[in-house]
């Protein structure tokens, strides 16, 4: 009990007492009559608890249960203990169906010490860059490697983000950042939504070029297999010169490491075709619904393929080599020397054949936009160790 309390206390046991009147008590506490007629009525009635407010020893009715904070914490502790508190308080809701205040969360979080990031490093301003209106306009399209499922292998994560709406409109899980896995994820895209009018990546071999290369060479003697489907499309590429360049789909990553590894290990996942089929029905989905955001314009800007044209999409999506027709009509590919036929009535000795790659692993060869056929291999001789010659296939 407080002094002023005590002080209230004595004075009304005064006026019990007959000592003063109820008027000079109420000038004594300050108060107006009526309130002081009231208090000297509780305290008639229950003594010196009658000076406290009625709540009091009351368990307040929005106060959490402790047996709801113990469960809540066990989970935090045992099961979710790599999650982010935003992201657990999500999860609890979804799988256990319980909600908790995030303010009275994060007290009892810091009272176990258990809180995923302590300290937030102050990131650098960077001048942020105005979103396209509408959706479709610009793709941002990067790869993550990391260790996403915990066993010390790092397959890469390879993803786009679309820059009016930051929703993720595709991502897969590859062993390495290739070509053949960046036109994949392309040919995807383009099955689902369309061509976008334009494409933005950094400066990545599956990608593009370094600047150096772009600076002191000649820019169309190096266009990528990428930049050349993509230009067949109508569709353009700008190369980031810094990762800032391209900070939303960086920011998605820190969001996909935060929020998809945690997931992945409840889930007990190792292996790519399951990280995908979790990835594309639940995680994907879960994820534009929480950031996304609503586009300027609703228009949107994707370029329907007709029916035709997406049917022919895979032939379409190739890596393309060249090589220098020897005597004999021969090639080398591989390592191995090939006899090639054609129809054409001039000898191409010293031309060169296109080769492509498609993504299935299959290959063709053209020449002059005419497709021409391997015959048969031709058996080479090489030097072994010794000094002896013995037919061998390279």
């Amino acid at each position: 009990m407080s002094f002023y309390e005590s002080f209230q206390v004595d004075v009304c046991y005064q006026v019990l007492r007959g000592d003063i009147p109820a008027k000079l008590a109420a000038m004594r506490l300050n108060k107006s009559y009526r309130q002081t007629l009231r208090i000297i009525e509780k305290v008639r009635a229950k003594g010196i608890v009658g000076i406290k407010h009625g709540n009091f020893g009351k368990v307040p009715a929005n106060i959490s249960k402790l047996e709801l904070k113990q469960i809540i914490l066990n989970l935090y502790k045992t099961e979710y203990f790599d999650f982010n508190m935003t992201h657990f308080l999500e999860q609890i809701k979804i799988d256990h169906g319980q909600t908790v205040p995030s303010e009275t969360f994060r007290l009892w979080a810091h009272e176990v010490d258990h809180v995923k990031r302590k300290h937030r490093k102050r990131k650098k301003s960077h001048p942020l860059q105005n979103r396209m209106l509408r959706v479709g306009m610009m793709i941002q399209m990067d790869g993550s490697d990391h260790d996403w499922f915990g066993i010390g292998l790092k397959p890469v994560l390879i993803g786009c983000i679309d820059d009016a709406t930051s929703e993720c409109i595709y991502a897969e899980f590859f062993p390495a950042e290739d070509r053949i896995s960046v036109m994949t994820v392309m040919l995807r895209i383009f099955e689902k939504f369309g061509v976008p009018e334009l494409v933005y990546v950094d400066q990545a071999a599956a990608h593009g070029k370094t600047g150096i290369l772009r600076k002191f060479s000649g820019w169309k003697d190096h266009i990528t297999d990428l930049e050349r489907t993509l230009y067949s499309f109508g569709c353009r590429m700008i190369f980031a010169t810094s990762p800032q360049g391209k900070g939303r789909v960086e920011r998605m990553w820190n969001t996909f490491q935060d929020r998809l590894i945690p997931e992945i290990r409840r889930q007990g996942i190792k292996r790519i075709p399951r990280a995908n089929e979790y990835l594309w029905n639940h995680f994907i989905p879960n994820h534009n619904k929480r950031f996304g955001i609503i586009a300027a314009n609703q228009t949107p800007a994707w370029k329907v393929l007709s029916f035709q044209k997406i049917q022919q999409l895979h032939s379409l999506f190739y890596l393309q080599e060249f090589r220098k027709i020897l005597s004999g009509k021969m090639i080398s590919l591989g390592g191995v020397k090939y006899i090639i036929e054609h129809k054409f009535e001039l000898s191409l000795e010293g031309m060169q054949i296109e080769i492509r790659t498609y993504l299935d692993g299959q290959q063709k060869l053209f020449y002059a936009d005419k497709e021409v056929f391997i015959v048969s291999e031709k058996i080479v001789f090489r030097r072994e160790r010794f000094g002896l010659y013995t037919p061998r296939r390279n």
